[in-house]
């Protein structure tokens, strides 16, 4: 761009185009020299194809021979791994089915038992006399015992009152009475219990059923006792009168019961003589027989035993004697069959296992197929191979059941059936797999090559059509919006000092230089097209020439003309002055709808360093308290303009540090006690912290109707924060690096709890679930009128997590308004000389300095714009204590932004050149060198045709100039930045330009007159 464009028709319009025209000819002037310079080294490549290509084949020869030489030996040692985890899995699943298989086998056993012990004690408390014994019988025997049954896995259960053989014939009288006549609820068959020889208790020998008469036994026992089975779990069941006495192996079991309960009767009645104490012995003596064959059992299901446990009754031992005591009386009788004991307690897919049952007598071995036992036959008939996996467990263990009962021990080994499930052709599968794999993937490596080379730059030139999509929009939406952010901000300064002045004096009406005719009944409204820069671009009573503006193409006459009523002075002011503060307001609406739009752009930018974790932070010794107060107070006018009370107070609780007087509530942070407004501090980032207060406080104003209210609380509490886990509850001395290199040691001191509560529209729990959301917006078009980009609080909530506090809202649902809870960590800052060492650039405390004697100041990098809201001060009204009357160079192709940001910078004093790129730039450096001059500053846009400012910058550090260089750019993203300042410039700040930010750079660095 030439210096012709500085001729060309100013305004807001065409300086945007001539900018889109200019950008447009640098990218075309940028994409020339691309393309030129881009042939030689495309003809170099095409020299190398053949080395490359030998390089390529010997690479792909070497590649596959180690491929191949990998393949067998990874193919070998998969075989082994496999082979190897095959036979680890076998023997750890076999290990673990076994031993769980034991333990249930167990727990039925004894499950058996309990149900003859419960059945007996049943028994014994329905007849505890023993003189009522053997005449008794138990009413519901039979639907008892089933359910017992059931609860205890048995299978029949009979009862058997001991008879004497005195008793015999009273005995059998009493039993069959009871079958045919007294049974309820309804009696047997006349058939029940008759045997070929007709009624009574009976045996079995080798002509069949005889009949019991004296109790005597084949086996030659010692006793003369009849166990005839009166009860039996089926009602009339066949074996009903049988004398279990009569054969050896129940018999033997029943002698031995019989003897100690005589030795236990003997042993409790001396103890009780002794001690005075009775133990219970219902449970003593049980009794289980060795392994027999049951009448009621199936073929083929191995053998199986009675359990035994006798019934106690209390009597006396003789006639002659009248001491009572615990007497044996009866017994109950449960069958068990040893292959129940196995049902279920294999998986229905576990084959390949046996199951050796022994006592010291007699062996069994199971096999178990598809988890079902079955008797494979008597001894033990394991494969002795696997002796070495053997497992074994007692399933009547020591006291279970007196001790001349056999013990049952259940012993589990594996076959070779069960390994061979769990072999398979796995490893060998592995071997061909693992060579095939490499070889396969040494015939397609060129094409995986390709393909993944092909989607890497896919990949790269996405991202980097992303990061130029951003930097463009960024660029040319910041950019145009910069002359319109500095423009309405310079027409809001003069009109809000126009009205100022007219208030100061009121009656000021004179008509003088206004071109009010009285005479003609008209007035007329001069425009001059060339006009003085020290007037003021608005008057109510035009002392002097109107400042010079841009004004619209006017005919070659002078002036133009307007006829309008004519009012009386004071009228005619009233009204103006009415015009003008309507026109203030329209513009800081401009203004505001101007900002939020660039609002939205760093809510782009910020939300990839959000979501990502790698958000920024320029820590320093934030006075919170300052801070919260300033923010609040930018929108008091927007509040006042929607007729909203907003409420700003500040809390001190009682704690040790705080003296007693001082416990309560203020307005200001001024007003606070030096322990709280001097000492605690927030240790982050003033311009993000900001940043946040300014969205709560603006979505608060946002979604509060008309005549609503808002309360702006902050508190310091000093106590540990009710979530035990929240990062605040850390009271640990630490030490802090801050951004400018300071190293500190601070100590936590509790947190800022600063709440934010307004009457506005309110949230269900749905919406606060989602309210932290990337994108989230509700009812848009109703409550925000289709503004903002949703990202506000997502941002705002990483921000304050990067900081270690936490940001939360609550609502009471729809219509009730919402209260947002931000808490920060706070620290106390040691006082040198018992004065703080820092304080933001508006307190109105006394500045303090640091060490190099330059006051502390807060300056927003280039990613994060400093930025103002309507009804604030104008960036452009804010006055400054930095010193003026500085040399600026404002280089910038956009002739609009060059205008505007000179007359903002002359307005403050300054004395300012031009130059419309950065050659021209370049060219007025050396110019001014030789001529001994010395710009102090020099403002420098990113893009500009010719040369571009990172360019400039370079060119003239190597000219060894110093002047303080600042990038005025649109191309924020933090690799742009960077960028610019590598290449020599001081500070970057973002468009749009704000002075106040300017002014601060020059503060922090030192910037003398």
């Amino acid at each position: 761009m030439t210096r012709k464009l500085k001729d060309q028709q100013s305004g807001t319009t065409a300086s945007v185009r001539s900018s889109s025209n200019n950008n447009n000819n640098a990218t075309n002037n940028r994409s020339t020299v691309s393309s030129s310079g881009s042939h030689a080294p495309s003809a170099s490549r095409k020299q190398r194809p053949s080395k490359t290509a030998r390089r390529v084949i010997l690479g792909r020869f070497l590649f596959v021979s180690i491929l191949i030489a990998v393949a067998v030996a990874l193919g070998i040692g998969a075989y082994w791994l496999i082979a190897s985890a095959e036979n680890n899995l076998a023997t750890t699943e076999y290990y673990s089915l076994s031993e769980r298989a034991m333990k249930t086998a167990q727990e039925i056993t004894l499950r058996k038992r309990l149900g003859t012990v419960t059945m007996a004690k049943m028994a014994a408390s329905l007849h505890p006399h023993a003189h009522a014994w053997p005449f008794v019988t138990i009413p519901g025997y039979e639907v008892t015992t089933q359910n017992l049954i059931q609860t205890s896995n048995g299978r029949e259960m009979g009862f058997c009152p001991l008879v004497r053989p005195h008793q015999l014939q009273d005995f059998e009288g009493f039993a069959y009475n009871y079958y045919y006549h007294a049974r309820q609820p309804e009696v047997f068959p006349n058939t029940t219990a008759v045997s070929p020889f007709g009624r009574g208790v009976w045996g079995v020998g080798e002509g069949g059923r005889y009949h019991e008469v004296d109790g005597s036994t084949a086996w030659n026992s010692t006793r003369q006792i009849l166990a005839p089975i009166l009860h039996h779990n089926e009602g009339p069941f066949p074996a009903l009168m049988l004398n279990l006495h009569f054969q050896k192996t129940r018999g033997i079991v029943i002698d031995a019961m019989m003897d100690c309960a005589e030795q236990m009767i003997a042993t409790t009645t001396t103890a009780t003589a002794t001690t005075g104490e009775s133990n219970d012995t219902s449970t003593e003596c049980g009794a289980i027989t060795d392994m027999l064959d049951l009448t009621s059992q199936e073929e083929g299901t191995g053998p199986g035993a009675l359990i035994m446990q006798p019934i106690y009754a209390t009597g006396t031992l003789n006639s002659t004697s009248n001491d009572t005591t615990t007497l044996l009386v009866g017994l109950i009788a449960s069958s068990i069959v040893w292959d129940e004991t196995l049902v279920d307690v294999f998986a229905s897919s576990v084959s390949g296992i046996d199951c050796v049952l022994k006592t010291q007598d007699t062996t069994y071995t199971y096999s178990i197929n598809d988890g079902t036992a079955k008797v494979k036959g008597e001894g033990d008939l394991h494969n002795h191979d696997y002796n070495d996996y053997r497992l074994s467990i007692q399933l009547t263990p020591d006291g279970t059941f007196s001790q001349a009962s056999p013990q049952y021990k259940l012993c589990i080994y594996p076959n070779e059936e069960f390994f061979e499930t769990y072999t398979t052709n796995n490893p060998w599968i592995a071997l061909a797999a693992v060579i095939g794999t490499l070889l396969l993937t040494s015939l397609f490596f060129l094409s995986y090559d390709f393909c993944v080379r092909k989607d890497m730059n896919a990949k790269q030139e996405l991202l980097a059509a992303k990061r130029n999509f951003l930097r463009f929009i960024s660029h040319e939406v910041r950019t145009p919006l910069n002359a319109v952010c500095m423009g309405l901000g310079m027409l809001e300064e003069e009109l809000r000092n126009t009205l100022a002045n007219s208030n100061d004096d009121p009656n000021n009406n004179t008509n003088t230089n206004t071109g009010i005719n009285n005479a003609n009944a008209t007035t007329t409204v001069t425009t001059n097209a060339t006009l003085e820069e020290s007037t003021p671009l608005f008057s109510l009573a035009a002392k002097e020439p109107l400042r010079d503006v841009e004004a619209p193409p006017t005919p070659p006459t002078a002036t133009s003309t307007l006829a309008v009523p004519i009012l009386p002075p004071a009228s005619a002011a009233v009204i103006q002055q009415e015009t003008l503060s309507d026109w203030l307001c329209l513009t800081q609406d401009v203004l505001h709808s101007a900002q939020n739009s660039v609002d939205v752009l760093s809510d782009i930018l910020n939300y990839d360093k959000v979501e990502n974790g790698s958000l920024s932070l320029d820590l320093a010794k934030v006075d919170i308290w300052e801070l919260v107060y300033r923010t609040i107070n930018e929108f008091r006018l927007s509040a006042t303009s929607k007729q909203l009370q907003l409420e700003c107070i500040f809390l001190i609780d009682k704690n040790d540090d705080v003296d007693d007087n001082f416990q309560g509530q203020y307005e200001s942070p001024t007003d606070l006690p030096t322990q709280v407004a001097q000492r605690q501090r927030v240790i982050g980032d003033s311009v993000r912290i900001t940043q946040v207060v300014r969205n709560l406080v603006s979505n608060a104003i946002k979604f509060t109707p008309v005549g609503g209210q808002i309360r702006v609380q902050a508190k310091w509490n000093r106590s540990c924060h009710p979530n035990k886990n929240h990062p605040t509850n850390n009271s640990n001395k630490k030490k802090t690096v801050l951004s400018s290199g300071e190293e500190i040691q601070v100590e936590p001191s509790g947190y800022l709890d600063l709440t934010v509560t307004d009457t506005g529209a309110g949230m269900n729990s749905e919406q606060l679930a989602l309210l932290f959301s990337s994108g989230v917006q509700f009812n848009v078009n109703e409550l925000q009128k289709g503004a903002g980009s949703g990202l506000g609080l997502f941002i705002a909530k990483g921000i304050v997590d990067s900081h270690g506090g936490s940001l939360e809202a609550n609502s009471e649902g729809i219509g009730y308004g919402t209260t947002f809870e931000l808490i920060l960590p706070l620290v106390r800052i040691p006082l040198p000389g018992g004065r703080g060492d820092e304080i933001s650039n508006t307190s109105n405390h006394e500045p303090i300095q640091l060490g190099n004697g330059a006051p502390v100041v807060e300056t927003p990098p280039a990613d994060r714009p400093m930025t103002t809201r309507s009804g604030s001060v104008s960036a452009m009204s804010i006055s400054s204590a930095s010193p003026a009357g500085k040399k600026l160079l404002v280089v910038d192709d956009a002739p609009i932004n060059r205008k505007l940001l000179i007359k903002l910078l002359k307005r403050k004093g300054h004395d300012c050149e031009e130059a419309c790129d950065g050659k021209e730039c370049v060219d007025m450096i050396v110019a001014a060198m030789e001529e001994g001059r010395r710009y102090d500053t020099i403002l420098l846009d990113y893009q500009m045709p010719v040369m571009d400012g990172p360019t400039a910058a370079s060119e003239i550090r190597k000219l060894g100039c110093d002047s303080f260089i600042v990038g005025i750019t649109g191309n924020v993203l933090p690799e742009d930045v960077m960028a610019f300042k590598a290449k020599g410039a001081n500070a970057v700040l973002p468009k749009p330009f704000e002075m106040p930010a300017l002014e601060s750079l020059w503060m922090e660095y030192g910037i003398e007159e």
